[in-house]
């Protein structure tokens, strides 16, 4: 009877990482465009911060995003660690 190991697809690796990199993706537009283009006005440090005064519940979930999206990073780099790790083990840069 032949043995079975249990390993991972690297496809499977390759979504998680792919939905991952969507998630850091649609999180960074949202800090951005969402949050930080409305409450920031150049060169006006008094407006911005009557600005994120008058929103404090937007300005919160702009950092939230950025937290997570900081947070996704770790577990993306992991991915990508165990993608490439064939091919840097084979590289000559690296010998």
């Amino acid at each position: 009877m032949p043995l079975r190991t249990s390993e991972t697809s690297p496809q499977l690796y390759a979504r998680i990482g792919g939905a991952i990199y969507l998630a850091i993706i649609v999180l960074g537009m949202f800090g951005e465009a969402g949050v930080r283009d409305r409450l920031t006005v150049s060169g006006d440090p008094a407006a911005t911060a009557a600005n994120i005064l008058a929103s404090p519940l937007l300005w919160r979930f702009g950092i939230a995003g950025d937290i997570v999206v900081h947070i996704l990073d770790v577990p993306l780099d992991l991915i990508f660690f165990v993608l490439l790790r064939p091919y840097i083990a084979t590289s000559r840069c690296w010998r």
